[in-house]
């Protein structure tokens, strides 16, 4: 029985070479890396340790090579030192089809991830479901949702779309944290591009599925990449940002930038929305650094990472140069989203607020803006992460009460003395109040902007928040940053439980 036994050696030999010569050359013609090669990519050198190298589908033949590694390259490494799972589909064997076996891999792999409270990275490149496992690989796909649920909140879930990932695959991706893809090779949605054009016989809906397509209009992905180094760049990134787990905080970097250091461009500022709420984020950041996420999608709203005092800071902001920076649905969601994740690994939240409320339109109320907007206000009183606030110039009506105000939880509220706080813009309040003694004047436009001054002086000025203990100073914008940061600091070891319960209900 022993001589008859297959050498062990060669056979894993082979199995490493995915679907062989021919179809790396197809996967490299095609313009992307072999499962492996985007491994080595993202994984420190000489770190990658292969588990299951072995596992192939149901039969009995054990030198069976139809399906070397199961399409599915998987195992554990370290990135920039700190260790990390990881798997990527093989496209070269079966086009990287999810089966039975395939998907226990994944899995498998995601439990030892959460065992080990590191971070899983999944490398998407897969045809999707393998069509001869009928019923057994849709269960695999359910048991990834599974997973994917589970670990949620317990260890960061990254993945990467460097091919085709449609339908399960895509709603698999969509359950994860945070999704990068690559612009010219990566796909994802309900269904692949055929069947849009086939549906709506328009050219144009192949790009539904496009990169271009989920980082701007549909949301699926976070951040888009030109290339596949450039992905693997801004994972290793992203992660620098990110704790292993819920366990521990994120990691600490160099402190090269000056505690106290004062921002005097923020005077220039005051009273406008002719500016770009990123350059704000950014004067703020050490060394100017802000990874953003969502870019292009929901653009009236900002959010991601930024660093004050060497800790790692999430961001959420309102875009004023964009529509005055109003609260969508799309914005809605991306903050409440952001928020949640935020939350989930203990990242401390500043908020900057400038926005004239939430969109008023039939358009709006169809989308559900209502139910959106209250996601966010979910979100911000479910979180018991330090949360600091900093009013810039506009908190109209909802937006004042959504965007981290003090009735939602925020520790510490700033606001700059530009700062309108009202339930109404100025002008639009002051013909309701001010109705008769406009309509009376001799010079009624005249009198208009005097009524509007007076509203906005006595009614929409910080100072009255401030004297309802609703905002705790008001601030220079020079001392912005330094503000911030001291305010972190006194927050660092907060402490808060929310009551006890099975979960809340958040309104979907």
């Amino acid at each position: 029985m022993i001589s008859n036994a297959p050498d062990v050696l060669k056979l894993k030999e082979q199995l490493l070479k995915g679907g062989g010569t021919q179809k790396v050359e197809e996967q490299h013609n095609a313009g992307k890396m072999t499962a492996r090669e985007r491994i080595e990519k993202v994984i420190d050198q000489d770190t990658f340790i292969e588990i299951d190298a072995f596992l192939t589908f149901r039969n009995n033949d054990f030198t069976s090579d139809s399906a070397p590694c199961e399409g599915l390259v998987a195992g554990y490494g370290t990135i920039n030192n700190r260790p990390v799972y990881i798997y990527a589909q093989d496209y070269t064997v079966l086009d990287g089809s999810v089966s039975e076996m395939n998907a226990k891999k994944i899995c498998k792999t995601m439990d030892m991830a959460a065992s080990s409270s590191v971070p899983i990275i999944g490398i998407l490149d897969s045809a999707g479901a393998r069509i001869q496992e009928s019923v057994d690989a849709l269960n695999g796909y359910g048991s990834i949702f599974n997973k994917c649920v589970q670990l949620s909140g317990i260890v960061p879930q990254i993945n990467l779309i460097c091919g085709p990932c449609i339908g399960a695959a895509a709603i698999a991706a969509s359950l994860g944290d945070i999704t990068l893809i690559a612009e010219e090779i990566g796909a994802t949605g309900a269904y692949s591009a055929s069947v849009y054009d086939a549906k709506d016989s328009k050219d144009s809906a192949s790009d539904i599925t496009s990169a271009s397509y989920v980082t701007t209009k549909s949301g699926l992905a976070a951040i888009m990449c030109k290339t596949e180094d450039e992905l693997f760049a801004k994972t290793k990134e992203l992660l620098e940002f990110l704790p292993s787990s819920n366990l521990e905080d994120a990691p600490d970097a160099e402190i090269t930038d000056d505690l106290n250091r004062n921002t005097p461009e923020f005077d220039s500022l005051i009273g406008t929305s002719q500016y770009d709420v990123v350059q704000v984020i950014q004067s703020l950041s050490e060394n100017s650094n802000f990874l953003e996420l969502y870019s292009n999608y929901a653009t009236t709203s900002v959010v991601g990472f930024m660093r004050i005092n060497s800790r790692a800071i999430g961001v959420v902001a309102n875009q004023p140069n964009n529509e005055n920076g109003i609260i969508k649905s799309d914005s809605a969601k991306k903050i409440a989203s952001f928020i949640g994740f935020c939350d989930s690994f203990s990242i401390p939240l500043l908020t900057l607020v400038d926005s004239k409320g939430i969109e008023s339109s039939s358009t709006a109320e169809h989308l559900g803006i209502v139910k959106d907007s209250a996601k966010i206000a979910y979100a911000y009183s479910s979180a018991t992460i330090p949360m600091v606030t900093v009013i810039l110039n506009n908190a109209t009506g909802s937006a004042y009460s959504l965007m981290g105000s003090r009735a939602l939880g925020a520790d510490i509220v700033y606001a700059w003395p530009s700062a309108k706080i009202s339930i109404l813009p100025a002008d639009v309040a002051a013909m309701i109040v001010y109705k008769d003694e406009i309509e009376k004047a001799t010079d009624p436009i005249k009198a208009r902007k005097e009524y509007t001054d007076k509203f906005s002086t006595y009614n929409s000025s910080p100072i009255a928040a401030a004297q309802r203990g609703y905002i705790d100073d008001i601030i220079d914008p020079i001392n912005t940053r330094p503000m911030v940061a001291a305010a972190f600091e006194m927050l660092y070891a907060k402490y808060s439980e929310l009551p006890p319960k099975k979960h809340g209900n958040m309104p979907l």
